[in-house]
């Protein structure tokens, strides 16, 4: 596509769209599309939702209606998808990113935000280094405050694996939250075997899309018509893992984000990072192909 970055190694290719929220619209790994290949609705519409992969910056999944409180003043943020009611995943991905560097195996991006009306209230600046080293593909994400006050914060990426029907998983994590009709967290509760990814298991048929709290930042993902599996490793601020998985789509997202859906609006169990101005959230999201044991 026009625009697009191509980086790769012998191991890893990729392409990357800075001007379309700085999403991926591709990602193979010995060949294989470990990332599901950007789908019409992209190449057609550039809705990057269809896209391979993009950052979840400054907040992921929903904010409830759009409406949330913090130190004391309300603050409204518009709906910025047609298909969802809830502002959702951020909004540098209807931004257009600016290239820093770029080598054949790495570029850097910049996203420097300004408050617009009924939009998200405070200034940042963002980026991400997308570098390839021999068999690891890494992500390096991080928002500064570029505000005069203190405000939630976050990062994330998000993924779409490819061939959920055929895919097997395998994570930790200690709880999962259920959500209502809106996909909006209710409760959280413990694992059961239909949720409990310890071990490998089959994506296939299910229908998941639910946040995983006290995720052990690893993943496993596997397929029977490639003969490697690809870990995908997070650092610790990536305490929370997002499953999607329904049995209509081609693919599936495991989301690493640092903050429970909706947590704008969970009062106690609030988990999101306040940054003061000048300071900054930052966090590394590795993946790395071996191949399976005999």
């Amino acid at each position: 596509m026009k625009g697009a970055l191509k980086l790769g190694n012998e191991n890893w290719s990729l392409s990357v769209l800075p001007k379309m929220g700085a999403s991926i619209t591709s990602c193979e790994y010995l060949g294989f599309p470990v990332f599901e290949p950007a789908r019409p609705a992209f190449l057609g519409k550039t809705d990057v939702f269809a896209s391979s992969c993009f950052p979840l910056i400054p907040f992921s999944n929903r904010i409830a209606n759009g409406r949330f409180s913090f130190a004391g003043e309300a603050h409204q943020i518009e709906p910025n998808h047609p298909n969802e009611k809830h502002p959702i995943h951020g909004n540098s991905w209807q931004k257009p990113w600016k290239v820093i560097s770029q080598t054949a195996n790495s570029c850097r991006l910049s996203l420097s935000y300004k408050p617009e009306p009924k939009g998200w209230p405070w200034a940042y600046y963002a980026e991400q280094l997308i570098t390839i080293t021999d068999d690891i593909l890494a992500f390096e994400l991080s928002i500064t405050n570029t505000d005069e006050h203190p405000f939630p914060a976050a990062i994330g990426l998000h993924p779409f694996f490819s061939d959920a029907q055929s895919a097997q998983i395998e994570f930790e994590a200690e709880t999962l939250w259920e959500h209502d009709k809106d996909i909006l967290p209710t409760h959280l509760r413990r694992l059961t075997s239909e949720t409990d990814f310890s071990k490998f298991q089959f994506l296939k048929d299910r229908r998941l899309d639910n946040c995983f709290s006290g995720w052990n930042g690893a993943t496993k993902m596997c397929w029977p018509s490639f003969n490697h599996v690809i870990e995908m490793r997070a650092d610790p601020v990536f305490s929370n893992l997002v499953v999607y998985s329904q049995p209509e789509t081609s693919f599936f997202c495991l989301e690493p984000v640092t903050h429970t859906n909706n947590a704008l609006n969970l009062g106690n169990n609030c988990d999101m990072d306040i940054v003061n101005p000048g300071e900054d959230l930052s966090g590394e999201i590795l993946f790395q192909g071996r191949a399976k044991e005999a």
